[in-house]
């Protein structure tokens, strides 16, 4: 029969990423009998970019600014007029996320635009569906305004396109990176995507006024993510996973606190982190924990990535992570919030969340 897919979205802050990282290599999952697919998107500007002008001109009839969803959706778009002819089943496509791509999947998962395109997602600190913030059109064109005024382009200028258009890519990237996201205050010359009410909703508003596809859902985060416990992506992801569980959607919670046994040195003056940080689970997933630790991995390590993809191979395949000779995941509910910690002691164990009283953004 066709094969379930596994359709993977890349984070970078939607500044930068990319699908080609050998750590993001899907053979060990095709190797458990799904097919795995990755496709890049645009980032940085040329990835989310408004201007009066360009509103104007509307090009896209009413898609605006999020050109890099834009090209999430097309790809997914392709995989359904074609992933059979490579051996793939388009009526059971998983999405799966990390970071910006987790907050991509809660904005698919939400968008009329996608609807049909996929059955289960993998969200994976991606956060509460509030994005990178509660930016809207407007606010993105004056960003906009901004980055064009740099090169003398006035946001009256009836030839304002023309000229924006005329700009090398260097221009268009002006240095831009990931240090931009963390940079001083002050007026910015870049845009994080936004809701545009016509394919990316507001996901967090989405999810509780249950305009949502009702598919299987595994969200979770790493126990040392971005913000710490209170912070949005483990606080977020408790948040979230809680309000799509009270719509009657299957959601299967996790934490991820496992660290690689042998870690490379930390740069000089660098903090010590207590926990697994953002987006160190992803080698864990995707089983390819070897080629990140490379001659250090340990037999530990290669054990907690065959048993957390196998995981996502069984979600992938029926909707529920559980299988033989796995520890039992249990489905999320709010009542009892047991969650699966893939703990540092290199083991699944589930249970009741240790830091379910923790304070974050309200549910």
């Amino acid at each position: 029969g066709r094969l379930p897919v596994i359709f993977w979205i890349y984070g970078g802050g939607f500044v930068n990423g990319g699908a080609s990282p050998p750590t993001y290599s899907g053979a060990e999952l095709a190797k458990q009998g799904v097919l795995f697919i990755s496709a890049n998107y645009r980032v940085g500007r040329f990835g989310t970019f408004a201007h009066p002008a360009l509103t104007r001109a509307n090009a896209d009839g009413g898609l605006l600014g999020n050109y890099g969803y834009m090209d999430q959706l097309a790809a997914l778009k392709w995989v359904k007029r074609n992933i059979a002819a490579f051996g793939g089943d388009p009526d059971n496509v998983t999405l799966v996320g990390e970071s910006a791509g987790g907050m991509s999947v809660h904005v698919l998962v939400t968008s009329p635009m996608a609807k049909g395109l996929f059955s289960r997602a993998v969200v994976m600190s991606g956060g509460d569906g509030g994005g990178m913030g509660g930016a809207n059109l407007a606010a993105a064109e004056q960003v906009g305004v901004t980055f064009a005024a740099k090169f003398g382009i006035a946001a009256t200028d009836p030839d304002a396109v023309r000229k924006l258009r005329a700009l090398s890519s260097e221009q268009v990237t002006d240095g831009l990176n990931m240090m931009a996201l963390f940079g001083p205050p002050g007026p910015r010359t870049f845009a994080s995507p936004f809701a545009d009410g016509k394919l990316a909703m507001d996901a967090a508003a989405a999810y509780k006024a249950n305009a949502f596809a009702h598919v299987p859902m595994m969200i979770g985060a790493t126990s040392a993510d971005i913000g710490g416990r209170a912070g949005p992506m483990i606080a977020g992801a408790r948040n979230i996973e809680a309000v799509i569980a009270g719509k009657g959607v299957p959601v299967y919670a996790y934490r991820f606190s496992y660290v690689a046994e042998k870690q490379p040195p930390a740069p000089a003056g660098a903090p010590v982190q207590d926990g697994a940080g953002h987006a160190s689970d992803i080698p864990f997933f995707f089983n390819t924990q070897a080629i990140k630790y490379e001659a250090s991995t340990t037999p530990r390590d290669n054990a907690m990535g065959k048993a957390i993809s196998a995981y996502l191979v069984n979600f992938a395949k029926s909707g529920n992570p559980n299988g033989a000779g796995l520890p039992a995941w249990p489905r999320y509910e709010p009542a009892q919030d047991e969650i699966m910690d893939f703990s540092a002691s290199g083991k699944a164990v589930a249970g009741r969340d240790p830091w379910g009283s923790d304070k974050g953004a309200p549910r």
